[in-house]
Order: structure tokens, then sequence, then C-alpha cells
């Protein structure tokens, strides 16, 4: 994250009129003063780069769009030498590339900004502020890319692993992390019934120091639920590992068993 990205961060949670403690040699930095971050004034008599222009407008994209570029044409108008020597955006969903070699009186050069829609939904003002050697505290240019990004068509985006293009979880394995050697511990996995039909789930496979259920018990179109995992670990056997994975075959989907599994991970506390 850079300086921007945390200014933009504590920026917003200021104006939910949150005390945030921005540190400037101990003191709590004011509202002018992170404005002046957000959004810096530009170099006094600026128009050393001319723009054929400083705002493109980039239409609507999707969250489900990849990462798009858009190119920034500029002439150094001046009479020096100009060297760009960096480009500070506004938001971490927008990176930043530009000519490096030296822009001499009447060349040419480009800046490239590439926009990520992802989670960015909504009216877009993504700003970029150009630092040339003219001068490293003020910017010497601004530009902006405006437009619209309308919400994913992927409804079942935040859960990425299918069994049987019915079930979708967020993730298929299950952690025992530092599990006592004589106690009982559960864990939860998120899952949604992504099909049309109820859900009523079971363990066709595991191991007897282990249970499987789902609450709720039978999981209704379109419903999330939690796959319960519950490990006994005095029903362990007398030699076992520290560390060891087991799969559990669910029973209730009609596809094959590795496309059905998940796997819990077991980490022992040392005795």
């Amino acid at each position: 994250m850079d300086i921007m990205e945390a200014v933009m961060w504590i920026y917003s949670l200021m104006l939910l009129t949150i005390p945030v403690s921005v540190t400037a040699q101990g003191r709590l930095a004011s509202r002018a003063e992170i404005d002046s971050i957000m959004n810096p004034p530009l170099l006094d008599g600026k128009g050393a780069l001319c723009f054929e222009t400083t705002t493109i407008n980039i239409g609507r994209l999707s969250e489900d769009d990849k990462p798009v570029s858009y190119r920034f044409y500029f002439r150094n108008t001046s009479k020096e030498t100009i060297v760009l020597t960096r480009v500070s955006t506004s938001c971490g969903c927008t990176t930043a590339s530009f000519t490096k070699k030296p822009v001499k009186p009447g060349e040419k050069g480009i800046i490239e900004l590439t926009f990520n829609p992802f989670e960015q939904v909504g009216k877009l003002n993504k700003r970029a502020f150009l630092y040339t050697n003219l001068s490293e505290r003020y910017p010497t240019e601004k530009i902006t890319l405006s437009g619209e990004v309308t919400p994913t068509s992927n409804e079942w985006r935040e859960y990425p692993y299918l069994m049987g293009n019915v079930l979708r979880l967020r993730q298929s394995t299950v952690a025992f992390n530092e599990l006592p050697r004589n106690a009982t511990r559960v864990e939860r996995l998120v899952c949604v019934n992504s099909s049309r039909t109820s859900l009523h789930l079971s363990a066709m496979i595991i191991p007897r120091y282990a249970m499987f259920r789902t609450e709720p018990e039978i999981i209704e179109p379109g419903k999330e639920a939690d796959i319960v995992i519950t490990i006994d670990s005095r029903l362990l056997p007398p030699v076992v590992k520290n560390e060891f994975t087991f799969p559990v075959i669910i029973k209730g989907i009609d596809s094959k068993p590795s496309e059905r599994t998940i796997y819990v991970k077991v980490s022992l506390q040392n005795e």
C-alpha cells in the first residue's frame, strides 16, 4: 500500500467521524492536511506538459471485465528537459507506467493507466498525479479516468469451489491448528446450494474420531449453510503424526468422489 492508498483509507474513516491517529510528529493530522495529500495542488505555472486530454471517459465496465489500459499523450511545451519521476494514483485499482527517458522541449511522451474494475462498483473518478523534476513536492499535472462500473453477473463469485454443479464452497479445506490431544474442537466451512433442489448432505467416509453435519440440516436452493466438522482428539490412534490430513467424501451430491471431497488438515499440540 503506497502513501496515497493509506491516506485514502484514513480519509474514508474520517468522513465517518471515526477518530483516526495520523501521526505527523506525534499529532493528529487535520482534514486539510489529508485533503492536500489526496488531492495535492498542482505546481504553480503549470503548462509545461500539454496533453491531448487529461480526462478519459472509459464508459461502462463490469466487475467481471479484465483490467484495461488507457494512454494519455503529452508534449513538452516548456523550454526545459522534463523527467517524469513518479505517478501517484488515488486507488490501488489503478496502476501507472510512463515514459522514463527525459522529454526534451517539443518531444512527446506517454502515461498509461491500467484500471482493474474488480470491486469498484459505482461511478468512476480515478485520479493520477504526475511528478517531474520540476518539483518533488507538487505534481506537474493531474489526469483522470471517469466512467462507471456495474456489479458482477457472477452471483457465486465468493464461492469458487464447485461440487457436482450443486454445492459451492468458499474453500475446500478445513484446518485444525494446534489441536490439544485430549479435546474436542469444531471448525466450519461456509457453503451455498446453487441448485434448484434442496440438499441433505452427510459423510460417506470419515474417520471414527471425526463427525460431519450441516447447519441447517436441509440446505434450501440459493441458501447458505455451514459444513461443520468436529474432531475428538481423544479418539485418535495411539500412534499418530503431529500433522496429518484426511479426506471427507460428501454424500448427497451426484458426482465422482474426487469432485465431492473436502480435506481436513490437523496439527496437534506438542506433548
